[in-house]
């Protein structure tokens, strides 16, 4: 069974986890904000150049910090915003974009960055 000329079954295969920062107060009334997990997905996670992740280095507060980029594909679901964050391999990974698939509206492209931050 074909989910899609470009993506099928099988190439769903690895569980990435999505959080979204939930803020609160702590027992003394400070303002306390954690990541928990909303919700997982199977998905196909691929590098922007799909030869594997694409480093890139920058200096953030005079320290190199390096970054990798990539691509995740799940299935169509309401709910993924850029404000969130996923975890792929217990790897951190930001949000950067999030693109529907105009072509088989079964999809969601998920563009995502790891390395400079907890997302």
């Amino acid at each position: 069974y074909v989910l899609s000329k470009y993506v099928h079954a099988q190439k769903l295969n690895r569980r990435v986890t999505f959080q979204r920062l939930v803020g609160g107060a702590d027992s003394w009334g400070q303002p306390n904000t954690q990541w928990v997990d909303a919700f997982k997905l199977w998905a196909h996670v691929k590098s922007i150049t799909g030869a594997g992740f694409v480093g890139q280095e920058f200096v953030a507060g005079e320290i190199e910090v390096s970054r990798a980029t990539a691509s995740v594909r799940v299935r169509k679901r309401p709910g993924i915003t850029p404000d969130m964050r996923c975890l792929i391999g217990g790897v951190v990974h930001e949000i950067r974009v999030v693109i529907p698939d105009e072509q088989d509206q079964r999809f969601i492209d998920i563009g995502v960055a790891s390395g400079a931050n907890d997302g």
